[in-house]
């Protein structure tokens, strides 16, 4: 790890509890949070994980606290090294353990959804599809390769066509209409005018159900082909 010709360089056998440090991470992409600067707050030498003290970003008195990587840092500058540790170790102050353990919950369910969006067997274009209606509402996978739409109790079945949807009449409008702008911006980009307009009420161009329904139904066909080869 390099250090500024300004900077003192800096141990990394040790971090004195107090110190002040900027680090530059090397995994992330944009740049005002390329560098994490504060306050050492504990520092352990066998994981190379560094725990750092920063005055929150929303303005409050309240202060971050990070966990930090060594490994994941490309640069370590020390700004400041107090002459003792300020605080004897059993005097550090203590974390809100719940507020971790809450956020960590929260990732960990955000994580185990996003992995539940993911369709297994089902081609690019079906998981298009999910993922537009899943910006509007929340959605998920079910075995048979169906897109369930929660909130509104709805079911698209392949090949994922208008005739496809089913569910109750009052909320089966709005999940239609998605889909039916998802055929035409997809499959009939090239055939349709941007000033054209299609009734929802009207099936959607025979070019569009043509092109839409080989790549929605790609997947499908492809394992009824494995499955047709694999009896015989």
């Amino acid at each position: 790890m390099a250090s500024s010709p300004s900077s003192p360089p800096v141990d990394h056998e040790y971090f004195k509890i107090g110190s002040k440090l900027r680090c530059s991470t090397c995994l992330s992409t944009d740049l005002s949070s390329h560098f994490i600067e504060g306050e050492v707050l504990a520092y352990d030498h066998d994981s190379k994980m560094l725990v750092i003290k920063s005055p929150s970003g929303d303005g409050s008195k309240k202060d971050d606290v990070h966990l930090v990587n060594l490994s994941n840092v490309s640069d370590v500058r020390l700004l400041y090294e107090p002459k003792e540790n300020p605080l004897p170790p059993d005097q550090l102050p203590e974390l809100n353990r719940e507020k971790l353990l809450d956020r960590c919950n929260k990732e960990c369910d955000s994580k185990r959804t996003r992995v539940e969006q993911i369709g297994i067997d089902v081609s690019p274009m079906a998981q298009k599809l999910f993922d537009t209606i899943n910006k509007q509402l929340a959605c998920i996978w079910n075995e048979h390769k169906s897109i369930i739409v929660r909130e509104a109790q709805v079911t698209i079945d392949a090949p994922y066509l208008i005739e496809n949807v089913r569910g109750p009449r009052g909320r089966i409008d709005h999940v239609k209409k998605i889909v039916q702008r998802f055929i035409q911006n997809s499959g009939a980009s090239e055939t349709q005018s941007p000033t054209n307009t299609v009734n929802s009420s009207s099936p959607p161009p025979p070019s569009t159900v043509s092109t839409t329904t080989r790549e929605l139904n790609d997947g499908a066909s492809s394992s009824s082909s494995l499955m047709s080869n694999k009896d015989t």
